[in-house]
């Protein structure tokens, strides 16, 4: 094993062949693009075989899950998290626990400020030309629906949400101050 102190690691895996030490296998952990955590796997054999994954690591203090759920169509997870430095994030989780989509964007220099709708208590962003708007609502009936409106070019996607995978709750994230929210 191979680290930096806290934030990189890398493991690595030999086979003997003709009595000297080949590489078949290593596993690089990469913590220092805080909040996120990249592991690349890449085997070695006839070809070089080489997966990136992109998680979070919810059981690392000081990240706090804030708000969550899962999408009706495919289970994805909705991710609303605070850093521990006071930075609100969106992310979209794969089965896999890998981010698919997250929000802010790493060394992205044009990421704007999260909005929160006054009086819906919804959460939006806009990544490029696509508003991106997480909502909470209880109906007439008292039931709850979730889910994230996506619009671009005048077109709206309503990716519903499954209401009883819900933790946590909009509205206590509008009330709270994070240096990239409006």
């Amino acid at each position: 094993m191979t680290r930096s102190g806290c934030c990189w690691h890398l493991n690595t895996t030999y086979k003997i062949v003709n009595d000297n030490p080949v590489v078949i296998k290593t596993i690089e952990m990469d913590h220092q693009k805080y909040p996120f955590l990249y592991t690349t796997t890449t085997t070695f054999g006839k070809k070089k075989k080489e997966i990136v994954k992109k998680e979070i690591d919810f059981g690392q203090m000081p990240v706090k899950e804030l708000f969550s759920f899962r999408l009706q169509k495919n289970n994805k997870k909705v991710v609303l998290f605070d850093d521990g430095e006071n930075n609100l994030y969106y992310a979209l989780i794969k089965s896999n626990e890998s981010v698919e989509f997250n929000y802010p964007e790493e060394n992205n220099t044009e990421n704007q400020p999260f909005m929160i709708d006054a009086i819906s208590k919804n959460i939006s962003f806009t990544n490029e030309k696509t508003t991106y708007t997480i909502y909470q609502k209880i109906n007439q009936d008292n039931t709850m629906t979730v889910g994230i409106k996506v619009k671009n070019n005048n077109k709206t996607l309503d990716l519903v949400g499954n209401a009883t995978t819900i933790k946590g709750d909009l509205k206590s994230i509008s009330s709270k101050k994070y240096n990239n929210k409006k």
